[in-house]
């Protein structure tokens, strides 16, 4: 039998994957649903939103591929420094039998500060992510605008002939 602490470990490993699941699933109608109304409301424009769409995701991949190893070997770090702290916690009284407590502090300390270091440059490298997924969002929105607005003025905002300011605003 499974003891207390392994079943909640597999308990949120359960919720971990069901959350996951439910996100893309959710993400993945939204999106489709609003292609499917924007398809409805120009196709010409929404061809724009879709052309955006695979550079968003190789955006996130290369960066996936770069901070992915860079926070798998901080767990390593994190692992091997939360080992280095249970050791000396148990053998408390070895340390200081030994006289070596400032060994190990000093020990502690370079593993804590590689982890800084580490964790900070992922940090930074991660926090380039959102500007330049912003800028492409919001390059993508000015596309739209200035292409419908040339729509609209070449339909003379005639729904029948083209496309209005309602539509393009909706």
């Amino acid at each position: 039998a499974l003891g207390e602490g392994e079943e909640a470990a597999v308990f949120a490993y359960g919720n971990f994957l069901q959350a996951v699941i439910n996100f893309f699933l959710v993400a993945i109608c939204i999106f489709l649903f609003a292609c499917i109304y924007l398809l409805t409301v120009n196709w010409k424009l929404t061809l724009l939103l879709i052309v955006v769409t695979p550079i968003l995701l190789a955006i996130t991949k290369v960066y996936s591929k770069h901070i992915r190893p860079r926070f798998m070997f901080m767990r390593d770090k994190l692992s091997e420094m939360n080992t280095t702290a249970q050791e000396n916690i148990a053998g408390n009284r070895v340390v200081k039998a030994f006289v070596r407590e400032e060994k190990e502090t000093e020990k502690f300390t370079n593993i804590s500060g590689s982890i800084y270091k580490d964790f900070s440059r992922a940090e930074k490298f991660l926090a380039l992510n959102n500007p330049v997924m912003q800028t492409c969002v919001y390059a993508c929105m000015i596309a739209i605008s200035w292409i419908g607005a040339h729509m609209v003025m070449a339909s003379g905002n005639n729904p029948d002939l083209g496309l209005s300011t309602g539509e393009l605003s909706s």
